[in-house]
C-alpha cells in the first residue's frame, strides 16, 4: 500500500480519487509553482499535505459546463495542511477544501489575499484566523461548519469582528459573513447592509433581529 509519496511536479488528476496514498510531501527546496486541476479531488486516504513555498495559488475551478471540483474537495481523511515558511500562496479557489470532513483547523500563511467561496464548506474547521493581507472573502466559505471562533488581524483594513461575527467593509456596504455566537437571541450589527449566504449555519438561535437598513 502506498502510504507516503514525495513528488517534484503535480499534474491534473494525478492523485484524484486515490484510496491508498496517505501523505504527500513536496521537497522543501522544490520549485513547484503549479498544482493541476482536481489533483487531489476525492483522495479519501490522504491525511497530510505539505504546500511548498513557491506555490502561489491553487488551480482555477471554473467549468463553463457546470460545477467544478476543488483541488482537495472530498479528501475526507485530511487532517493536516502545512504551508512552507515564506509561502507565496495568495489565494484559495472555489471549494478548495470543501467536504474535507476531518479537517478541523488550518492556518493561512501571511500574505494570503483571497479566500474564495465554498473554501471550507462542510469541513470540520472550528476556528479561522484572517491575516492582515486578506482583501477578499467569497460567500459562503464556512457553510456547514460548526465554527466556534473567527479572528482577524488587527492590521486588516477590510475585515473585522463585531458582535461575534465576521464582517467586511465594501463599496456597496457592510457584509455580514459568519456568526459564531452561542446566544439563543442575536441582534445583527446596525451598520450591516448585506447578510451573506449560510451566515448562521453554526448557530442554534430561536430569534434573530435584523437592522432596518439591511438590503438583502
Amino acid at each position: 500500500t502506498l502510504e507516503r509519496l514525495s513528488v517534484n511536479y503535480d499534474a491534473a488528476n494525478v492523485f484524484r480519487e486515490t484510496t491508498k496514498c496517505k501523505v504527500v510531501d513536496f521537497p522543501v527546496d522544490c520549485e513547484l509553482n503549479f498544482i493541476g486541476k482536481y489533483s487531489f479531488y476525492n483522495a479519501t486516504a490522504l491525511k497530510e499535505i505539505y504546500i511548498p513555498a513557491n506555490l502561489e495559488e491553487f488551480p482555477e475551478t471554473h467549468n463553463p459546463n457546470g460545477w467544478d471540483y476543488g483541488c482537495f474537495e472530498g479528501c475526507t481523511s485530511l487532517t493536516k495542511v502545512t504551508f512552507a515558511e515564506n509561502s507565496k500562496l495568495k489565494s484559495t479557489r472555489n471549494a478548495t477544501f470543501k467536504d474535507c470532513t476531518s479537517l478541523s483547523e488550518i492556518t493561512l500563511p501571511d500574505g494570503f489575499e483571497h479566500i474564495d467561496q465554498y473554501a471550507f464548506t462542510n469541513s470540520k474547521v472550528k476556528s479561522l484566523h484572517i491575516p492582515a493581507s486578506v482583501t477578499y472573502i467569497g460567500a459562503p466559505i464556512l457553510g456547514g461548519c460548526e465554527i466556534e471562533s473567527i479572528t482577524v488581524d488587527e492590521n486588516n483594513e477590510r475585515f473585522y469582528i463585531e458582535n461575534d461575527a465576521l464582517c467586511g467593509r465594501f463599496s456597496d456596504g457592510i457584509v455580514f459573513y459568519n456568526c459564531f455566537s452561542t446566544a439563543e437571541k442575536y441582534v445583527v450589527p446596525q451598520d450591516v447592509t448585506i447578510i451573506a449566504q449560510n451566515a448562521f449555519d453554526s448557530n442554534k438561535m430561536n430569534l434573530i433581529k435584523y437592522p432596518q437598513n439591511n438590503q438583502r
